[in-house]
């Protein structure tokens, strides 16, 4: 185990102690996440998204929303263990942020895919960052977004805006249920090399 990495569920954070281990209250619809320590890196699914967090959602999102939600997953496992990879991190690097891609479409995800994205493939940054905005409404371009931006190379760290929201949901408590079954928590945190 790693020690010293923060370990949350979104309202408390703990650090792991000396053999890695924690513990932290769970209740049901809490997801639990790691902030990335320097040094270490993530496994990230096929779409370079970071695996830094599990959903414990035993019932599954508690809205019916248009776009899925979170889908059932059980009892919660004896143990929630973060796979962490030791990785060489520079003080010196570069990242590649996305401000509001906010596609409505198919044909705006391929202009996005020609205009911005393909000019990024190969490139040096060690990883990327969207800070809102995906998606414009259509929640259901999250994935195909995600293949697209995969193609560039690197992790990619994702974050909602206001266009990443359900808006058939009653108020705010579950406005993000289709964003957590994709991208994870709606608020985290990482390390790389000397900058949180």
């Amino acid at each position: 185990g790693v020690p010293r990495v923060p370990v949350s569920n979104g309202r408390d954070v703990v650090r792991s102690d000396a053999k890695g281990r924690y513990k932290l209250e769970v209740t049901d619809e809490t997801i639990i996440f790691i902030t990335k320590p320097s040094g270490y890196m993530v496994p990230v699914s096929d779409d370079q998204l970071p695996q830094f967090y599990y959903l414990h959602f035993p019932n599954g999102s508690p809205v019916d929303t248009h776009f899925p939600g979170v889908q059932p997953t059980g009892p919660l496992p004896d143990s929630v263990d973060f796979p962490l990879i030791k990785s060489k991190e520079r003080s010196n690097f570069k990242a590649v942020v996305f401000a509001d891609p906010q596609t409505r479409n198919f044909g705006e995800l391929e202009d996005f895919r020609t205009d911005v994205v393909d000019e990024l493939i190969g490139t040096d940054a060690s990883f990327g960052l969207t800070v809102g905005d995906i998606v414009n409404d259509p929640l259901d371009l999250f994935e195909p977004h995600n293949e697209i931006v995969a193609t560039i190379g690197i992790p990619w760290w994702n974050l909602p805006g206001n266009h990443d929201m359900n808006l058939d949901v009653p108020d705010d408590t579950h406005a993000t249920e289709t964003y957590k079954r994709v991208y994870g928590p709606t608020n985290y945190s990482a390390d790389y090399g000397e900058v949180h």
